[in-house]
């Protein structure tokens, strides 16, 4: 029978469903990477001015584009267990952080970390993107059977402090802690009394179910002599929103000979590990080994003390592309005194600061910094603390304003030093009062690397041999900032493509360069819809077209060009209703025509065919093969 198609409809249906897609990375908007040149009465130790040269690629500010390690990853739930959680207190909430709050400009009072009985030592701060703080440290109380690692945890810029979690081990100690912040993520790293080293992290917010404990990769630990003998970590959470990285770097002893120096990383806030890298040989220090590590914009700078030719020198390898590679080893200080360190601190494109402790005599121990402005092109040296008695035990850090911290031991007093926008430290200032401080541990310092993040915490260790204890002391600054808060908040969850009235409130500013609402999610083309004044209310429209969970915040920018950033609303994108446009049928023949029509997935996974028939009842009908169109 011959089928003649007469008047043919042709209908056409969608089938859809909600996808969710992850965050890709960010980069934050106006980070600042202008450099400050440091001041002309800053104090040149030597002359002598290094230029390396470095083999590595270009950095890429694209996170797809990084290089993949091999990695491995050995849970350690059989033997690492969180301690008991009876024995943590509430904090506080975390609440977004008022940069200058209602200290002084400077530093203010010594404060208590932790004086419960027994010794504490070997502090290491961190702080996540809320500027909340977190201090691991060494615990010998004899609550657990051998040396164990506490984490404790402040919401209000160092001035009062909570018990937040920690790590024990039944058959050894855990020693040396590094804390940092990775995805949401408290991560800590630490060496292990039966040679090994381990990684332990809980989300923010210290509940146990996010307790996790991992190994790192090691050579073949084979005691007593192939061991871990220092464990340091860092991450780049500064630089990068969802997408942070771990990279860590140790010492591992050797039957013969110096011990070397070794490097891994991991993408996934410490599940898994890069294989190691070995990355130098270095020699133990006249007081104890030790290697420093920090990532900035201008790359990832690993620093140790040299052996061989280069002994006792300050050595540096750097990476370009996210520890994928390094490049040659270079002299940063050409100086054979005895040596303990160094430690690194990196900001920005450019800034990268390294101290140590150096034996000018047999009594007397200085700090000296070593600094680079043009992204590690070249190195010069300067006194940092140079007296009659030693100064010892030196840490650096910077925030996230640019400026620069360092702190030290001199006798019965813990010292601070900054630099506004420079690596060139000074300002000489005690921070403790009381007790003094331990000759056997470093001091610490990290500064606020949040958001509008300018201030520092600093903590050491102070008391008497059988009760140690740690203190700390917060740096604040009194610049003015405005106070960003909404008015209208975006709704916790929206539909794709609709849009919804945000307003936003800005005070304590007297001009505006501009202000602008701003998101991080999977679409990245932000509002770029800026408006200009003074103090006010402001408001805009928030349209997403992608599903899935965004963070939206209002930024403003002031006349000096400084950029601040609103509370973070966490908003869920949702896909709406597809829709369907059936158009008339074309080439319309005995057997065959063409269906036309348009499908909208409004941001929804959706599915779509054609039904036709030769009636417009479709009583009778038959179906096309189904399309997938997306959701885009």
């Amino acid at each position: 029978m011959k089928l003649t198609i007469v008047n043919t409809v042709c209908t056409l249906l969608v089938l859809g469903c909600i996808l969710t897609v992850p965050l890709p990375s960010q980069t934050k908007e106006g980070e600042r990477t202008s450099v400050v040149s440091p001041p002309a009465k800053a104090k040149l130790e030597e002359s002598t001015v290094y230029t390396p040269q470095l083999m590595g690629v270009s950095e890429s500010k694209s996170r797809l584009t990084r290089d993949a390690l091999p990695t491995v990853a050995t849970m350690l739930a059989r033997d690492v267990f969180q301690i008991d959680p009876s024995e943590l207190r509430s904090n506080s909430p975390a609440r977004e952080f008022a940069r200058h709050m209602e200290i002084l400009d400077g530093w203010g009072s010594q404060v208590s970390i932790t004086t419960s009985t027994a010794n504490q030592r070997a502090p290491s701060i961190a702080c996540d993107t809320l500027n909340n703080l977190y201090a691991a440290f060494e615990d010998y109380s004899t609550t657990y059977p051998y040396p164990f690692i506490r984490v404790y945890k402040s919401t209000d810029a160092g001035r009062t402090w909570q018990t937040f979690t920690g790590v024990y081990n039944q058959s050894t100690s855990l020693n040396i802690p590094s804390v940092a912040y990775s995805n949401g993520y408290v991560v800590l790293s630490y060496s292990r009394g039966d040679g090994a080293a381990g990684i332990a992290r809980w989300s923010t917010d210290g509940s146990s179910s996010s307790f996790g404990s991992y190994s790192l990769p090691t050579p073949t630990v084979l005691l007593p002599s192939l061991k871990v003998q220092r464990v340091r970590m860092c991450g780049d959470a500064k630089g990068f929103t969802g997408d942070d990285y771990l990279y860590v770097v140790y010492l591992f002893s050797q039957l013969l000979g110096n011990p070397k120096v070794y490097f891994t990383r991991s993408t996934d806030d410490g599940a898994s590990w890069s294989s190691q890298t070995e990355l130098a040989t270095t020699i133990d220090g006249y007081v104890v080994g030790d290697a420093g590590i920090d990532w900035g914009p201008s790359g990832l700078y690993v620093a140790y003390l040299g052996s061989g030719a280069n002994d006792k020198k300050v050595m540096m390898r750097k990476s370009t592309n996210f520890g994928s590679a390094f490049g040659t080893e270079t002299v940063v200080y050409d100086n054979t005194a005895n040596k303990l360190g160094p430690v690194v601190a990196a900001y920005g494109a450019n800034n990268v600061l390294m101290v140590v402790q150096k034996q000018f005599s047999t009594t007397d121990d200085d700090i000296t910094g070593i600094y680079s402005t043009n992204g590690g092109g070249s190195w010069t040296n300067y006194s940092v603390a140079a007296g009659f008695s030693s100064e010892r035990f030196p840490w650096a850090s910077h925030d996230n304003g640019g400026n620069f911290y360092v702190t030290y031991t001199l006798g019965s007093s813990v010292y601070a030093e900054y630099g506004t926008g420079t690596p060139v430290v000074g300002s000489a200032t005690i921070v403790n009062s009381g007790s003094s401080p331990s000759t056997g541990d470093f001091t610490a310092v990290r500064g606020f690397t949040g958001r509008n993040a300018s201030g520092a915490q600093a903590a050491w260790v102070a008391g008497s041999s059988t009760d140690y204890n740690i203190y700390g002391n917060t740096y604040s600054y009194t610049t003015s900032t405005p106070t960003i808060t909404w008015v209208t908040s975006p709704p916790s969850t929206i539909t794709a493509n609709n849009s919804y009235l945000v307003r936003w409130q800005v005070t304590n500013i007297t001009s505006i360069s501009h202000t602008n609402l701003h998101w991080e999610g999977p679409d990245s083309a932000n509002t770029q819809n800026f408006q200009s004044g003074a103090a006010g209310t402001y408001s805009d429209t928030l349209r997403l077209s992608r599903t899935g969970t965004y963070e939206v915040f209002a930024h403003v920018r002031d006349a000096s060009s400084n950029n601040y950033y609103g509370p973070r609303a966490t908003v869920q994108v949702v896909g709406g209703a597809p829709s369907a446009t059936t158009n008339a049928a074309t080439n319309v023949a005995a057997t065959s025509g063409t269906l036309n029509g348009s499908v909208n997935p409004s941001g929804s996974t959706t599915t779509a065919w054609f039904e036709w028939g030769t009636s417009s009842s479709l009583a009778t009908s038959s179906a096309t093969s189904s399309q997938s169109i997306g959701s885009g």
